[in-house]
Order: C-alpha cells, then structure tokens, then sequence
C-alpha cells in the first residue's frame, strides 16, 4: 500500500484528506507541523506528499526545499486557502511546477480533484492492485447518468485484457445506459458479441480516462515493436490515444500532469511509427476517418510523423517534437463555440472570422503560460497555417522564415481536411490536391514530395511543381 504524508495546518481538514485517501487503497498520515512532517519524511519512505504551503514551525517553502534536496522522487501536491495570493500568481506557481510538483490543489478543494491530481502519478500496477477481481461476471445493471459523465469508443476498438479495468456500457437512451462490464469482472466477449449488432459505440466513465491512456500507453510500448502484432492494432491503438488524451485536455485543461503524460504518449506513438515499416500500408486504403476535431489531431500526428521520417535530418526527439505539436495544434479551437466548429471562413461572421485567424495564437498562449512546452513547439503550432508563397496565417510568413516542422504540419492539416469530409482514400486526396493550382507554390516541394511518396505518385508532383518555378 503506497504511504503519503499530508502536512497540513488544519487538524479537522486534513483529517478529512486522510479519510479519503485511506479509502482511495492509500496509507495516509496527517502532520499539523511542519516539524513533524519533516522528522516523518526523514525516517519513512512516501510515495507522495500533500503539503500546505501555510504550515508552521518549518513553512511549506522550507519543507519544500528539504524534500527537493533529500526526497527527490517524492511526489508533491501543493495547495493553500483560498484567500492566499500564491493561487492567483500564475508565474509563482509555474515556478513551483518546474520545481517537480506533481500539482496545484485548487478551490473549491474538492477531494475528487485531489485523487485525481494524486492518481495520475499511478503506474499501471497499482492502478491493477486497486481493483477486486472476481471470477465472472456480475449482472448487467441498468444505469441512469447524465451524458456528460461519459466518453465513448468504438466497440470493435475495445481493449480489455482478462480483467475488465473500468465499468463498460452501452447507451439506451438520454441520459439512460447499460452497465454490460463490471470492473474487476473477468472479461467475457459474449457480452460484447450481444451488443454489436445493435450498437458501434461502448461508453465508460470520463473519470476512467486517465486510466484509459495509462492503459494504452503500456500496451503500446510493449506491443508497438513487434512484428506479430498487426499494424491496423496498433493504428486503432494510438487513435484512440491521441483522442482521448485531446478530450482529457479539453475537459481539464493543460495542467502540468497532462503534459506529462503527453511526452509520454507521444514518445509510444513515434516509437511505434518508426518500429512498424509497413505501417503505411494499414493507412493507405483507409476511408473511415473520423472527423472530430480530436481525430483530427491524431491524424495530423500520424501523418506528419510518417512525412517527418523520411527527411535524412529526422531523429526521435524530432519526431517527438513534431508529434507533440500536431496533438496540440488546434486546441485553440476547444474554446469556439460547437457551431463555429467545422464552419467555411468565408461563412463566419466578422467577429469570429478574428477568432479563427487567432487560434494558433490561442493555443501557443495557453502552452507559454505553463513554461513547461518546448519552444520550438510552440513556433509550430503558431505557423501551422503558414504557406510558403506568403498567403497564409497570421503574419503571412514565406519561405525559410517558415519553420521546417511547421511546413509539413501545414501540408498534413490541409491533406487531412481534404481527406476526411470527402470520404475517399488518401492517394486519392493527394491525387486530387495536386490538381489545384494553388498546391504547388503553397507548400515546401521536398515536404509535398514525401507525402506524395507515401500515398501517390511523386513525379505528378514534379511535374507541378517545374511548371509553378517556370510561372
């Protein structure tokens, strides 16, 4: 059982931290002092630490430093009251962050938050030791919840090794569901083969999704590299990642755990593209594309990651850059309303029309403020709408003050907003763009070139592009 040590100034509130800790499978001991709590960090070993910034006789900053210099590993959550000012000084706060702190318990102080701040640190294992197995399944349960409380996934895309890790369902109604898998149950795909013909779609719970990615980011690491593995699996695999890492973002923010767990995820992702040779094969004939905006950003991912690799100065950590920036490169759009998503410009008002030519801005600012994201990231996703004749977005950049990255996440961003809507193979939209005109002086020719080598012809690009140099 993992130990944290709660050090917090109020017997009553953090005796209420420890309940419900102890009750989340953890070992929890409240110190009042931060005396106490540093003699305890001295003689005993904890996973993690829940430290008040306003405790006494030692402050928080001093049992904060005594921590960084002796208990490295140690996992910190800070928090204060609310009326405190460290809260509102985000600069403070990402100082902290950078420090190593795991994360910031905020008002309303809601205990839920902190498990989930505490919870993202967890490895697969002890996530798996939380659970109580049982042989069988328990009976199918009807379930009333509000739609909200849920995120869905493709019933042939369903993962579950012989334990069932999460409550499944299947939805009958508004705000009416089935609850067909218990966790802990021990998987039976009998129940999934009586939902298939009346349902495409399984449903778990959105505070289950964090165990999700945690899921699937260890079974990609372990599977993305062999050879016996199918790579349509592991296509579908980093799909439902990178979707469910994008919505996990969109309902929580990009808090520093988060990003975390992105590096992390990005690093199984383009491990896996550069392990799986005939990767492209599984993507070639492909016409059922999802046209979410989170299926969008794994599409980007995917795409620009295959482009990426086949210029001689790519590397790993390039890679991982650049998939980094296409997971994040359209979040600015999280914050349009439903109806401006997937709008013509040419059908937006003036004053959304503002909004869209800002969102690579939007994004980069909301990255910037946590000092956490690469820079060369962030100047990606500032420029992933910038051509190379000048004609794009925001600042109409040309050429080479177009960052390389950049120019392959512009080409694979309009490549994949031609493809889907259209419902047709990629070597058909690739076939189509280089019909028009335009193609040929918006986009790098050595970047357009490695496209077309993965989905068509690339001496048709040659082609085009002789006739736009001679134009």
């Amino acid at each position: 059982m993992l130990k944290i040590i709660v050090a917090h100034p109020d017997k009553e509130a953090g005796a209420g931290i420890v309940a419900h800790l102890n009750a989340q499978s953890f070992q929890s001991t409240l110190s009042t002092t931060g005396k106490d709590a540093q003699k305890l960090l001295s003689t005993q070993n904890f996973y993690a630490a829940i430290l008040h910034m306003e405790i006494k006789d030692h402050s928080g900053y001093e049992l904060l430093n005594y921590i960084k210099a002796n208990r490295p590993s140690l996992r910190i959550v800070i928090t204060c009251s609310a009326t405190n000012a460290l809260l509102k000084d985000d600069e403070v706060m990402e100082n902290l962050v950078k420090l190593g702190i795991l994360g910031v318990w905020r008002p309303p102080f809601a205990l839920e938050d902190l498990s989930k701040i505490v919870d993202s640190s967890q490895n697969l294992s002890f996530i798996l030791s939380k659970i109580t197995k049982q042989e069988g399944q328990k009976a199918e349960e009807d379930v009333e919840a509000k739609n909200d409380d849920f995120t869905s996934i493709r019933i042939d895309d369903f993962f579950s090794g012989s334990t069932v890790l999460f409550d499944t369902f299947v939805k009958i109604g508004e705000n009416k569901y089935i609850k067909i898998l218990h966790s802990g149950d021990s998987f039976a795909e009998e129940r999934l083969a009586k939902y298939r013909q009346k349902t495409e779609v399984l449903y778990f719970k959105s505070e289950d999704r964090r165990k999700y990615l945690k899921i699937l980011d260890v079974l990609l690491k372990k599977v993305g590299k062999r050879d016996d593995i199918d790579d349509g699996t592991k296509v579908v695999m980093m799909k439902n990642m990178a979707q469910k890492y994008v919505e996990e973002i969109s309902s929580f923010g990009l808090a520093p755990q988060l990003l975390d767990m992105g590096q992390s995820l990005v690093e199984s992702m383009v491990e896996t593209v550069r392990a799986s040779p005939n990767l492209i094969q599984s993507l070639q004939q492909m016409k059922d594309f999802d046209p979410t905006l989170y299926s969008h950003a794994y599409l980007v991912s995917m795409f620009s990651s295959l482009v990426a690799m086949q210029f001689q100065w790519s590397s790993p950590k390039t890679l991982q850059t650049l998939a980094m920036a296409s997971l994040f490169h359209d979040l600015g759009k999280l914050d349009f309303p439903k109806e401006l998503i997937g709008t013509e410009v040419k059908d937006l008002s003036p004053e959304n029309a503002l909004k869209y030519w800002d969102h690579p801005y939007m994004v980069s600012r909301k990255l910037s403020d946590s000092k956490l994201v690469d820079s060369n990231v962030l100047q990606i996703i500032q420029q992933h709408h910038e051509y190379m004749d000048g004609t794009g977005f925001p600042k109409g950049l040309k050429g080479q003050k177009i960052h390389p990255l950049s120019r392959i996440i512009v080409l694979v961003n309009d490549f994949c907003n031609y493809l889907v809507p259209r419902n047709i193979t990629p070597f058909d939209a690739i076939t189509e763009m280089l019909q028009i005109p335009t193609t040929p002086a918006r986009y790098d020719r050595q970047t357009l070139f490695n496209l077309c080598q993965i989905f068509a012809d690339p001496e048709k690009v040659k082609t085009l592009t002789d006739k736009a140099d001679k134009s």
